[in-house]
């Protein structure tokens, strides 16, 4: 079947390659290195400042990783509408920005910003809620049970923010800001989430820092609202 369609006729005009234009070709593949150069190389930041944190957490010993690796599934779970609504903000913002189309730019960025924290912090009560089945049902252990009460307690309330942060760096990479959507991102990460999670592992433990996290994340998450907001004041538009 994959044979037949290839050779079909109509198909393969879709691939003629006569005419094609090699310097217009290359100067459309150094515009889009431009952009997912950077892009990508966050992607490869993510997970170093993940194990990171998993070295800082071992630090306070088996029940602190066992309760944050639950915990960190259950953030996961928690940010998929987060996750879905970045991968559908960016197209918006760059076909209206392209289009000139600036105040709806801003207005869609920003409502999703209020959403994502309105969102979040309702994720945050119903985690809450849940919290007594949910340690019930993972933890083993009342030492691990207490860590991730406290996992459930203190970084959920920051995902609000983490959210804005998320939406942030897809809006940068929309509005061809790659370069400063990667400096929000190592921000995040080696700036405020690692050292602040370790200096509030070294001053209350596991909570000190789950704290640290969530600490970062209101933190960056105020950072990339300041950063949105000068990206698109009518003066940079």
């Amino acid at each position: 079947m994959a044979m037949v369609l290839a050779c079909h006729r109509e198909l393969r005009a879709l691939f003629d390659l006569a005419g094609l234009d090699l310097k217009g070709l290359i100067a459309s593949w150094r515009e889009l290195g431009r952009i997912a150069g950077p892009a990508a190389l966050t992607s490869v930041f993510t997970p170093i400042a993940l194990g990171l944190l998993t070295r800082i957490i071992a630090d306070h010993g088996h029940p602190a990783v066992a309760g944050y690796g639950v915990g960190s599934r259950i953030e996961a779970i928690s940010q998929i509408v987060v996750l879905a609504l970045s991968m559908t903000l960016s197209p918006l913002v760059s076909q209206n920005a392209g289009a000139g189309q600036h105040d709806r730019v801003r207005r869609a960025i920003f409502g999703c910003f209020v959403f994502v924290l309105a969102w979040q912090l309702l994720v945050w009560g119903a985690l809450q809620g849940l919290a007594p089945w949910l340690v019930a049902g993972y933890a083993e252990t009342d030492a691990v049970a207490g860590v991730l009460r406290s996992f459930l307690w203190w970084v959920p309330l920051g995902l609000g923010a983490q959210g804005v942060v998320i939406l942030a760096v897809s809006s940068l990479n929309a509005l061809h800001r790659p370069a400063l959507s990667m400096r929000l991102s190592v921000v995040r990460l080696f700036v405020l989430t690692v050292p602040l999670a370790w200096m509030g592992g070294r001053l209350a433990g596991s909570s000190g820092v789950f704290a640290g996290l969530l600490a970062a994340n209101l933190l960056v998450g105020l950072l990339a609202w300041w950063q949105i907001r000068r990206q698109l004041s009518p003066r940079a538009a």
